[in-house]
């Protein structure tokens, strides 16, 4: 096992489930992470520390969500609820498109202007009494710390099948105030200033952040390059000798810089003081 700590006694919602969906719906793609045998990283870090129980219901009209947890360090926030959503609405969309109700699948859509976040991602199922839902927003700029507060805004309902999507809008935002007061604000930063070579394109990499739940970077293109025989994956190596390697790696403009900002959300939350080093494309941070 890598770091494991005992995890402390959880009082109400079970946060591993969190990641534990996350993970398998991760899972379905092996060509996008690798793992040669970190099997414990859940209990690498203490989830129940950096989550909160939440109990907050809003009644947007032909529905109404339930926030039930979060999980956050200073770079993610994954926020999880429950949809139960008005029967007419559900079969209306079903009519319209010859869908079977369990073919549907419902989500928030989080507003532009919810606060410093690039960007979301998230994934849900759908259970005997409704939907449950995470969604997982990417925080740039100003690191988050116990002493933030974290306004979610949600804008519409999003119903989808594999070929069809229906975005009701709501009167007024859903929003969610989150004191951020739970999280884990372990964190490793590093300003490298140094070209690194990242698939086709040369970059020139300014500043990482290891958290817990992922791995961002500041890089500014300097030129296309060569085509490249295959992707370069994050690598992450643990001072056991164990290593992960994800290709997921997606990056997102930042309004007013010159930099891309990429950002790998881990498929395990980690425990930082177990890295040895990380390697971004041909660059190596060493760790120990």
């Amino acid at each position: 096992a890598v770091g494991v700590t005992a995890a402390g006694a959880s009082t109400g919602w079970d946060f591993t489930k969190l990641f534990q969906g996350f993970y398998s719906q991760r899972a379905l793609d092996n060509s996008e992470y690798i793992d040669t045998g970190i099997e414990n990283q859940l209990a690498a870090v203490d989830l129940t520390a950096m989550g909160t129980d939440l109990y907050q219901t809003t009644d947007f009209g032909f529905g109404k969500v339930t926030f039930t947890g979060a999980v956050a360090d200073s770079s993610v926030v994954m926020v999880m609820y429950e949809l139960d959503i008005n029967e007419d609405v559900l079969q209306n969309f079903a009519q319209d498109y010859n869908l079977q109700e369990n073919e549907i699948r419902v989500e928030l859509k989080p507003s532009p202007q919810t606060n410093g976040c690039y960007g979301t991602q998230g994934f849900g199922e759908r259970t005997v009494s409704g939907y449950k839902h995470t969604v997982i927003f990417e925080i740039h700029g100003n690191e988050l710390n116990t002493e933030s507060s974290f306004n979610a805004s949600f804008c519409d309902l999003t119903l989808f099948s594999s070929t069809n999507i229906r975005e009701i809008p709501f009167e007024e935002p859903v929003v969610l105030k989150l004191p951020l007061d739970f999280i884990n604000t372990d964190r490793v930063t590093v300003e490298p200033d140094t070209d690194v070579q990242i698939d086709n394109y040369l970059y020139e990499l300014k500043k990482v952040n290891i958290t817990p739940l992922a791995v961002q970077w500041d890089a500014k293109v300097i030129r296309k390059t060569r085509k490249p025989d295959k992707s370069s994956p994050l690598i992450m190596r643990f001072k056991d000798g164990t290593e992960v390697k994800n290709y997921s790696l997606t990056s997102s403009d930042v309004e007013g810089s010159d930099s891309d900002t990429f950002l790998v959300l881990l498929d395990k939350p980690i425990n930082i003081n177990d890295l040895s080093s990380v390697i971004i494309g041909n660059y190596t941070i060493n760790l120990e």
